[in-house]
């Protein structure tokens, strides 16, 4: 009976733990920039250079404060 205890007990700690991990290679309490979407979708479009790079955006956490506003992007059409 006290083995079937450790053996749940050891099952329940060793998932537990592994639900803990991370994937990914960020480093531990590094925090990511918050950029309002809006603002970085127009800034986007305003730079037109031919020679432009593309923008990496796996990094960035963005924010939607526009979400209810209808006319966020009339200015650019």
């Amino acid at each position: 009976m006290n083995y079937r205890i450790l053996t749940l007990c050891i099952t329940v700690f060793a998932t537990s733990l592994a639900g803990c991990s991370s994937s990914s290679n960020d480093s531990a309490g590094a925090l990511t920039p918050t950029v309002d979407f809006t603002a970085f979708v127009k800034a986007e479009l305003a730079n037109n250079s031919e020679r432009r790079l593309p923008t990496d955006v796996n990094a960035i956490n963005f924010s939607f404060n526009d979400g209810s506003n209808p006319n966020a992007y009339d200015e650019l059409f």
